[in-house]
């Protein structure tokens, strides 16, 4: 058996019949492993080894040169603050954790009740903790003792788009001492830096005043309210507080909120900026949305009229014709901000750059042209304004003119849906940008 990390396939127990397990013999688990080249194994390990080690199907554990278990692979990036170690959980930890889980201060506030014995903290431990790789121990540099956890989960709440939720629990006795702001603070940093997050949600049960203010303090905005979202471990429905934070709040861009029509829109990331206005991705917690904002800077080769006006008009004139475009959802005059479906997916320009352009998206665009050109328009042809999202083929702008062959897309817009010399030379000159 080689060296490696190798997965935990399968844990068969032992068949004893119905004599049962002769006296002395202890009882040995097989276990059936897969390594990192696809390989299986089958090792034995006593029943009470397997369990003090957390092991369990669907784990990863590392076998040394002798072919033995030097332990569980960690899954969590180790991360550290100047007070904590943020690491992997281990069964050597059950200790630490019940001797802050079983308190009637810790459990409760969270909505799930005190451990009622060690064996009920190993038996949690062991199932939720130990290999998982959604959720820290903090362990304190001072003493090496674990006390609490941090997660970063991968959220199954539908009525949220999030890409992580932050959830947090501390040991009673270092409440008020920054602890959990400062494990936090480096969870989030790792979010957004490291795994690219651009979303993140966190909760607390509405009577749960200590979370409130770590998240506060940790610069989330508040969301909403879920009244009577869940029952508690006790029956009772709890009332929860929802917070967000986008990437650009963490990296203190501007700007971090455009409002239209007195609706505050959260910003994620800036999606693009065209000859009429920059267009913004937005989030409110349960949705996306694009904000756009109009701009006045100068265009040498398009005169406009009035943008707003234009925006509206431009969307109704395509929206009857047929063609697939995103919905107008809001309009702000005063603000001259507009806001839109966000459709999510690829742009015809990324698929180009990719070599994963296809013939059907094509076929599309064809059909979009015979709409235009049936009410004597043209589109901005150009592969930017194009999103495939479920293999269909929308138009994100609403721009669109009079006709001209010379600006059709057979005659112009055509030249940049492939790796012509003229798509070539724009992302050259764009490179960088």
């Amino acid at each position: 058996m080689c060296k490696g990390i190798y997965t935990i396939i399968r844990i068969d127990e032992p068949d004893f019949g119905c004599e049962g397990r002769p006296e002395g013999r202890p009882a040995m688990d097989t276990m059936i492993l897969r390594g990192e080249q696809g390989q299986e194994v089958t090792m034995q390990m006593e029943e009470t080894r397997v369990w003090e080690l957390g092991l369990d199907e669907g784990k990863d554990i590392i076998l040394d040169e002798k072919g033995e278990i030097s332990g569980l692979a960690e899954r969590m990036k180790r991360l550290e603050t100047k007070r904590l170690i943020l690491r992997s959980w281990r069964m050597t930890d059950a200790w630490d954790m019940y001797a802050y889980a079983s308190t009637d201060k810790v459990g409760p506030m969270a909505g799930w009740k005190p451990h009622e014995d060690i064996g009920e903290t190993r038996q949690i431990l062991r199932n939720m903790f130990v290999g998982a790789d959604d959720v820290w121990a903090l362990e304190l540099k001072e003493n090496h003792k674990v006390i609490g956890s941090v997660g970063l989960h991968r959220t199954k709440r539908e009525a949220f788009i999030c890409d992580r939720e932050l959830g947090f629990v501390l040991s009673e006795e270092y409440w008020g001492l920054g602890l959990m702001p400062e494990a936090a603070e480096r969870v989030i940093q790792y979010a957004f830096e490291e795994l690219g997050a651009e979303k993140l949600i966190v909760l607390h049960s509405d009577f749960n005043m200590q979370s409130k203010r770590v998240i506060e303090k940790l610069g989330f905005f508040w969301l909403t309210r879920l009244e009577k979202y869940r029952k508690g471990y006790d029956g009772r429905k709890l009332n929860k507080e929802v917070y967000g934070m986008t990437r650009a709040q963490y990296r203190k861009e501007s700007p971090d909120i455009l409002t239209v029509q007195d609706v505050d829109y959260h910003i994620v990331k800036l999606l693009g900026k065209g000859k009429g206005g920059y267009s913004y991705l937005a989030w409110d917690g349960r949705k996306e949305y694009v904000v756009k904002q109009i701009h006045h800077e100068p265009c040498s080769y398009y005169a406009f009229g009035d943008k707003m006006e234009a925006e509206q008009r431009d969307y109704e004139k395509l929206r009857k014709i047929g063609v697939t475009l995103p919905k107008l959802l809001a309009v702000d005059v005063e603000k001259e901000r507009i806001l839109k479906e966000y459709i999510k997916g690829d742009t015809i320009y990324d698929l180009v750059l990719r070599d994963e352009m296809k013939a059907e998206y094509l076929e599309q665009m064809k059909r979009m042209c015979e709409q235009c050109y049936s009410a004597h328009i043209n589109i901005d042809y150009f592969p930017t304004n194009f999103v495939v999202q479920d293999g269909v083929l929308y138009y994100i702008d609403y721009e669109c003119n009079e006709y001209m062959d010379e600006w059709n897309f057979e005659n112009w817009g055509v030249k940049y849906w492939s790796k012509t010399p003229e798509f070539l030379a724009y992302v050259e000159e764009h490179r960088g940008n």
